[in-house]
């Protein structure tokens, strides 16, 4: 990969060099980068072959985004659907929203896993009357289940992913779900509850929600975007939204 120094633009009237020796970019790439922009999308506005560069002056592109995707998407309340062989890989999704860890702190992405993970019957939930039958049963916790931010769930071969927010934090939810019985297993997530948590429910219930709504069928693999997240990658495609 040939090296070179890109200007990369954040917002407004914000624009900085980069090297770059990992990614073949062009103007109009979206990236991320190390330093004090590193938690922002950036947009490469010129790529320069002929340079000299004191190295210790500069910061590096780390990550090109990629915005390719195909498929229908589906209005679903708050989300869009997509269903079938087009479903889009966790990774991808996870790069709308967050670059690359960087300069972790020693053992920060460890895990400790005990046990199956939890086992959910979407059958059990009643969306439409507000009660999560065996699970909560209580109105006002639905309620605040509904407020958790469910930005993606992606399923490809009937293995999940999803991104939450909850309270400023986010964690992830990682599942095994049988769309043919509509149960979820070995479920996890890497968030301060060891129970069965809101985060977890919140994806349920995006799913289920989906599959009352009949936009989810039987498919093994979907993804499920809210509906902000989408409509913002979208601008940079310049695509029809199907509702």
């Amino acid at each position: 990969m040939k090296t070179n120094i890109v200007y990369v633009k954040f917002g407004y009237n914000r624009e900085y060099p980069y090297i770059n020796n990992q990614f073949d970019l062009k103007v109009g790439d979206k990236v991320y980068v190390n330093g004090k922009c590193k938690d922002q999308i950036g947009t490469v506005i010129e790529v320069i072959n002929q340079f000299k560069a004191s190295i210790k002056h500069y910061k590096y592109v780390v990550q090109k985004i990629n915005f390719d995707f195909h498929g229908k998407f589906t209005k679903c309340e708050e989300f869009f659907v997509s269903v079938g062989e087009d479903a889009l890989p966790y990774e991808q999704v996870f790069s709308w929203i967050k670059g690359p860890s960087l300069e972790e702190e020693p053992g920060e992405n460890e895990f400790l896993v005990c046990g199956n993970g939890y086992e959910i019957d979407l059958n059990d939930f009643d969306v439409e009357n507000c009660e999560l039958t065996k699970y909560k049963n209580l109105e006002d916790e639905y309620c605040f289940i509904k407020t958790i931010e469910v930005e993606f769930i992606t399923v490809k071969n009937s293995v999940g992913k999803a991104f939450v927010y909850n309270d400023d934090e986010y964690s992830i939810v990682e599942f095994k779900i049988d769309m043919k019985t509509k149960k979820m297993s070995n479920i996890f997530c890497d968030c301060l509850s060891a129970r069965l948590c809101f985060d977890i429910e919140a994806v349920a219930i995006a799913i289920i929600t989906a599959i009352k709504k009949g936009v989810l069928t039987d498919d093994e693999n979907f993804t499920i975007i809210e509906s902000e997240l989408f409509e913002k990658i979208i601008e940079e495609k310049d695509l029809a939204i199907l509702i």
